[in-house]
């Protein structure tokens, strides 16, 4: 590994759902030291740059300042405009300088933008039962893993007599009525039409009129790291090993 981007989303954790419910609020300078330990994590495991995306909180910049590490930090020459397309664009720049692994610091929809600078067009079904939002809904109907090759499509209607109880907000706890829970396996496509609104790991995106939507589970998205995964291979081939 030569080179790692870093990114940091100044607004992860601090939206307003955050301050109208029992959920914690993700401070400035606790970012900044979690960047700092990412950032020391990779020089050590063998990256030779980092490869910062500014932040109009200059988060990324922070973290570093005071590591003392010359000319290992390159900062990328882009200006900021403080809106999701920063993630984006940061992402595409990644792309384009061969950046072999990105560590990003920021939610659900932080990490929707950075792919969409990465690549065109991804579609993901992960419903785990442990999650908030409206995700929790189907988690709690029909559990899909990261492993499952299957997405689930949930139909709701606040009359129906099969109910689920799910944490729509940390804190907030919903008893949501279901109509149809249905398993789509993968490969498969389903369609449904509007009005409604598609929302992408919370972002309300696109409004619907009368259009009709085509979705197919795929599973063709961008790798991502396994931490645990990792370090246990890494172990098991006595990577940590060496001889003085």
């Amino acid at each position: 590994m030569s080179t790692v981007g870093l990114i940091a989303n100044p607004l992860a954790g601090k939206d307003v759902r955050r301050f109208v419910s029992a959920a914690s609020v993700n401070s400035d300078r606790n970012k900044i030291e979690i960047l700092k330990r990412c950032v020391l994590g990779a020089l050590d495991a063998g990256a030779e740059n980092i490869l910062l995306a500014p932040d109009f909180r200059n988060l990324s910049l922070r973290a570093v300042e005071s590591l003392n590490l010359g000319n290992k930090i390159i900062e990328m020459p882009i200006e900021i405009e403080g809106g999701r397309q920063d993630t984006t664009r940061a992402a595409d720049i990644f792309k384009k300088e061969k950046v072999e692994a990105i560590i990003s610091l920021g939610g659900d929809g932080t990490q929707r933008d950075l792919i969409s600078g990465w690549i065109d067009g991804v579609i993901a079904a992960i419903a785990n039962p442990a999650s908030i939002g409206l995700a929790s809904i189907a988690g709690r109907s029909h559990p899909v893993y990261f492993d499952d090759d299957m997405a689930v499509s949930v139909s709701c209607d606040p009359h129906s007599t099969k109910r689920v109880t799910s944490p729509i907000m940390p804190g907030s706890v919903s008893d949501v009525g279901i109509t149809e829970i249905k398993q789509i396996e993968l490969g498969d496509t389903f369609s449904f039409k509007g009005p409604g609104v598609l929302a992408f790991d919370g972002e309300r995106d696109f409004v619907l009129g009368e259009e009709e939507v085509k979705i197919t589970v795929l599973r063709n998205g961008p790798r991502v790291i396994d931490p645990n995964y990792a370090i246990q291979t890494a172990a098991a081939n006595k990577v940590f090993l060496r001889e003085e």
